[in-house]
């Protein structure tokens, strides 16, 4: 029998709302409120965290006015040996390089390595990426089997190395304008297992306050694909968060499609 927070997201499930509201003793000391208040808190944390079954299927997240918000999980979309080569190839081929932010006239590195591919420019963060249309040997193999199996079409890919279980990226949704209304992302894992983490968006009166949005916990493994469809961008944040035990490099593409903003 599983805890209250190890609840498993069922296939093709829907998440649960939360239920309704709990009424405090109004003769309690102050201390003791807050006491309270923190585990009404921590409870429905709790309760609100999924995690998704290791197991290939299509899991529907949430629908809103927005749209169906679903994901795609294929645990084994290249086997071992296939992810295994591919891997090598990716960490080699591929032109690493560790880029910078500035946030509040602060520089800081981003907390992984990365390389772009498209024929057009791709900005973040306030960054821009610029156009790099040559295609490495072992991506075309990758870019082929994966528009082949899945029936999408992508011109565009942003690749992730984490070196370890320090490097991560934090909360965001893949909006830019560049990339359309409902992007589809397809996400490719390669190396050490990983959690993938998605939360939903507050609605605006909860002036972004996440406390009691819905957490889903997906673990991602050797060779295994994600695709975020609908409107999983504008309803979800996902994340890496970093891993405080040792971890062996991971490498992620993350392939779109990206448009001409002129």
């Amino acid at each position: 029998m599983k805890s209250e927070g190890e609840q498993e997201f069922k296939e093709g499930g829907v998440l649960p709302q939360m239920c309704g509201p709990i009424r405090i003793n109004q003769n309690l000391s102050h201390a003791q409120h807050g006491q309270i208040r923190q585990l009404i808190i921590h409870r429905a944390k709790i309760s609100h965290s999924k995690n998704l079954k290791s197991k290939s299927g299509v899991y529907d997240l949430s629908e809103t006015s927005n749209g169906l918000s679903r994901i795609r999980l294929f645990t084994d979309f290249f086997k071992s040996d296939q992810a295994d080569w591919m891997f090598e190839q990716l960490l080699d081929e591929l032109p690493w390089k560790q880029r910078s932010h500035r946030f509040q006239s602060e520089k800081y590195l981003e907390p992984r390595l990365t390389a772009w591919y498209g024929e057009l420019p791709y900005t973040y963060s306030g960054t821009t990426l610029q156009p790099n249309p040559e295609w490495s040997p072992a991506l075309q193999v990758i870019k082929q089997q994966l528009e082949e199996r899945t029936g999408y079409t992508f011109n565009s890919m942003l690749a992730n190395l984490y070196r370890d279980g320090h490097d991560s990226i934090d909360w965001h949704s893949d909006d830019e304008k560049s990339l359309g209304p409902a992007p589809v992302i397809a996400s490719l894992s390669f190396g050490d297992s990983r959690n993938f983490e998605l939360r939903k968006k507050p609605p605006t009166a909860e002036n972004g306050d996440y406390t009691y949005m819905e957490h889903v916990r997906v673990p991602v493994t050797h060779g295994c694909l994600i695709i975020m469809e609908g409107a999983t961008q504008a309803d979800w944040q996902h994340r890496v968060p970093k891993e405080y035990h040792d971890r062996d490099p991971r490498i992620n593409l993350t392939f779109r499609v990206i448009y001409s903003e002129s």
